[in-house]
């Protein structure tokens, strides 16, 4: 039996700043190749954020 936990595949996301403004970009895997980015809302990656950080209470570590 492994130790290590699989984890199901997580969003991915970069921001650059383009003319002094933040811009977020989602990484999307399954376009292939080096230019795979689509711009996406800052909203949608603190969503993405707080879910991937969040615990449910009953399986929280004290």
């Amino acid at each position: 039996m492994s130790i290590v936990r699989q984890k199901s595949a997580q969003e991915q996301f970069r921001c650059r700043v383009t003319a002094g403004v933040l811009v977020y970009e989602q990484i999307l895997p399954a376009a292939g190749g080096a230019n795979n980015y689509q711009l996406t809302d800052r909203r949608v990656v603190q969503k993405a954020w707080a879910d991937f950080y969040s615990r449910p209470a009953e399986k929280a570590v004290l």
